[in-house]
């Protein structure tokens, strides 16, 4: 029986409390639970330790030195996001701007296009008007040769 070791009896005033981001409600219930003081007995004299002091709770009221352990680490952690998000948001501004830049310069060589195929196509469409101007001529003057006269390619000075 000697060889098993004995276990300290569970004294809960000792144990220092969970850390969490919970409201303040939930620590001073938390505290509650806990039994009070006369309840819980007594150190053997041979344990001088005092019980370590518990966190304040989120929310808790600053101290004179400044601002509370878990405060300083919230403040710090949102320095850090906060910086990262300013990174962040600079990085996609300048995408943008980019992006933005490549735009405005994709629709002028666009517009550019567009106004060559405007002019390719009205000269096209004049080039067409005066094939068939021309094509009606022949054509007329090719039925008046047939009926007496000279070709109009002879008329040209095309030999025939």
């Amino acid at each position: 029986m000697e060889s098993e070791k004995r276990k300290a009896p569970f004294d809960a005033a000792i144990v220092p409390p969970k850390k969490s981001c919970s409201s303040s409600a939930a620590a001073a219930a938390a505290a509650a639970a806990a039994p009070s003081p006369s309840q819980t007995p007594a150190a053997p004299a041979s344990d001088p330790a005092p019980a370590p002091a518990a966190l304040p709770a989120v929310g808790a009221a600053v101290d004179s030195h400044g601002l509370s352990a878990l405060d300083s680490m919230s403040n710090t952690m949102l320095q850090k996001q906060n910086a990262n998000l300013q990174r962040s948001l600079a990085t996609s501004r300048t995408k943008l701007n980019e992006t933005s830049a490549q735009l405005s310069s994709t629709q002028q060589r666009l517009t550019h296009c567009e106004t060559a195929l405007s002019v390719l196509d009205r000269h096209w469409a004049q080039l067409d008007e005066q094939f068939a101007q021309m094509l009606a001529r022949f054509t007329s003057a090719d039925a008046e040769s047939e009926r007496g006269g000279e070709s109009v390619l002879v008329q040209l000075g095309v030999p025939a």
